[in-house]
């Protein structure tokens, strides 16, 4: 499949590290992806934190926004609440080591919720499900969106 246009995708983390190692990810599955399985993604940029995060999408437009939700100062989470206000349409996902994080981060209003060092094809669909406008991508089968927040069958 040909893709017209990239992902522009921001990402959020406190850890210098982290940034620079899904930002190597990203470019080394976009330079394998012969069979364009995948959209094109272009990291437009890099925050270390929550306040610049907010600053970097009023600058750079990103169509989706991965972020760490444990973060000094604005917290992933809170980041998010801010976002929706003022880019409702912006998609977000947002990361974790603890998956104790996941109903709060849909709540919150994030698009996707992933956990920190998942299967790279799992981010890869998260971006892209982002991109496409999708609602909560993470166990679709559990998890629900509706206007009363969200529900998870079976919890």
């Amino acid at each position: 499949m040909m893709w017209n246009n990239p992902i522009r995708l921001l990402i959020v983390d406190d850890r210098l590290p982290a940034r620079e190692g899904l930002r190597a990810l990203l470019s080394v599955i976009g330079d394998s992806d012969e069979q364009h399985q995948y959209p094109p993604i272009l990291v437009v940029g890099e925050a270390c934190d929550g306040t610049q995060a907010i600053k970097m999408v009023q600058e750079l437009h990103p169509d989706v926004v991965l972020m760490d939700v444990r973060m000094p100062g604005l917290s992933g989470l809170e980041t998010t609440r801010l976002l929706r206000e003022s880019w409702p349409d912006i998609q977000i996902i947002l990361m974790s080591f603890y998956g104790v994080h996941r109903v709060e981060a849909l709540e919150t209003g994030a698009n996707s919720f992933l956990l920190k060092g998942c299967p790279p094809e799992d981010l890869l669909k998260a971006i892209q499900k982002a991109k496409e406008k999708s609602e909560a991508q993470d166990f679709p089968e559990r998890v629900e969106k509706s206007s009363g927040g969200i529900r998870v069958r079976g919890a």
